[in-house]
Order: C-alpha cells, then sequence, then structure tokens
C-alpha cells in the first residue's frame, strides 16, 4: 500500500490562524494609507508655496524691481517665462500670483479675500494649506495643515481622512 502524504487538517488550521493575525494587525495601517498621502501631498504643496515665494522675491531683488512691487500690483517674469503678479515684492494671492508661480495642475485651490487654499482634492477641503499676504511690505504666510493644525491642539489625521 502507498503512504499518502498531505497536510493534516491541524497545520492547515494553525497556518489560517497565523495569516490571520497577521491581517488583523497589518490591515489597520494600509487603511490609513489615504489620510498619510493627502498629509504628505498637503506638506509637499507648502514647501512648493515657500519655495515660489522665495523664488519671485529673488527674481525681485536680482532685478532691483521697486515700481508696483509695495503699492498696487506689478508682474516679473520667471526664467521658464512664466509671469507671476507680485505685490510687496512676493505673490499676490490669485490665480496669476502664486498659482502661476507654483505652476501645478494637480492640486485643488480656491479663492477668498487675499487668501489662496490649496486641497489634495475637492472632497477634502478641509485638508488644505493656505497661502497669504495680506500685508504687502513682508513675506506671506503659509500655513501647514500637519504644522498648525497639530500645534493648535487639534489632529491632521482628522481633517485629512
Amino acid at each position: 500500500m502507498k503512504q499518502q502524504s498531505g497536510f493534516t487538517l491541524i497545520e492547515l488550521i494553525v497556518v489560517i490562524v497565523v495569516l490571520g493575525i497577521l491581517t488583523a494587525t497589518a490591515l489597520p495601517r494600509f487603511v490609513n494609507l489615504a489620510t498619510d498621502a493627502r498629509i504628505a501631498k498637503m506638506n509637499e504643496v507648502a514647501g512648493s508655496l515657500r519655495t515660489a515665494a522665495a523664488l519671485v522675491n529673488g527674481v525681485v531683488n536680482a532685478e532691483n524691481l521697486t515700481s508696483g512691487t509695495f503699492a498696487g500690483a506689478a508682474t516679473v517674469t520667471l526664467a521658464d517665462g512664466t509671469v507671476v503678479t507680485i505685490a510687496g515684492g512676493y505673490p499676490v494671492a490669485s490665480a496669476n500670483g502664486i498659482v502661476s508661480a507654483i505652476n501645478s495642475s494637480d492640486i485643488y485651490f480656491s479663492y477668498g479675500a487675499s487668501i489662496v487654499t490649496f486641497a489634495p482634492d475637492s472632497n477634502h477641503t478641509n485638508c488644505a494649506v493656505t497661502y497669504s499676504q495680506t500685508v504687502y511690505t513682508s513675506a506671506p504666510v503659509v500655513s501647514s495643515l500637519s504644522v498648525d493644525r497639530i500645534n493648535n491642539g487639534a489632529n491632521a489625521v482628522s481633517y485629512c481622512s
């Protein structure tokens, strides 16, 4: 008679239990990846806003532009040909200002009074970074979600979930 080989029922149950335990511990971490991605995207946007504002201000200073930079609006042309509306030596909070300066088409944005709010998409507008320049004699303010809202006692994850 031939000896049959295979797995016993106990071995199969042990493997299923081990896989269940691994799944139960790993699944919650993977579920939260979308929220983490939105927070990372907003941190990237905040960095882009700061960089774009500094770049435009650098061009203004390098070209010694003074006419219209502190009162009213003027424009500056960046190296790639992008025209950015400025006031106070920095991009204004508008489509022709900071939105042109960061030059990104995959970011959802909306306008308020002297504020541009950037969000990952139209469904997550609370998960946002704002750019404002209300005082034209100083640098603009970039409010980053993961820094400001956590420091104010709130949790960025709740805004981005």
